[in-house]
């Protein structure tokens, strides 16, 4: 049921390989959550236009969003938010162009009123 959206810059060139990133992120939530493997869904979304800081063509954005079923406690959250951002921040800083890339997550619960077929 956890849904990842992976948002990034479009100056981020390193992107051939994300399949092995969200393999990874999924596994993290299929033993943190925990949650079987199957219920994890995950999109990525390039952002063509992006405004950071003085604009420069260095600064990068990546934000992971992660949506899950309300009821998990707040140190399970920040816990499974920190081995999230980790698999980020090893996937991404290896970007040999030599962007600025600021990493973010984000952990939502979903609204109660939640479907799904």
């Amino acid at each position: 049921m956890p849904h990842l959206l992976l948002e990034l810059s479009n100056n981020i060139k390193n992107t051939e390989h994300l399949n092995q990133l969200f393999t990874q992120l999924h596994q993290v939530l299929s033993e943190n959550l925990p949650t079987p493997l199957s219920n994890c869904r995950s999109r990525c979304i390039v952002h063509p236009m992006f405004f950071i800081g003085d604009q420069s063509e260095y600064h990068a954005f990546v934000h992971l969003t992660l949506k899950i079923l309300a009821g998990r406690d707040e140190a399970k959250k920040r816990s499974i938010g920190q081995k999230l951002f980790d698999l980020l921040d090893k996937f991404f800083r290896t970007d040999p162009s030599g962007l600025n890339i600021t990493l973010s997550v984000e952990i939502r619960d979903l609204d109660p009123v939640y479907f799904k077929g």
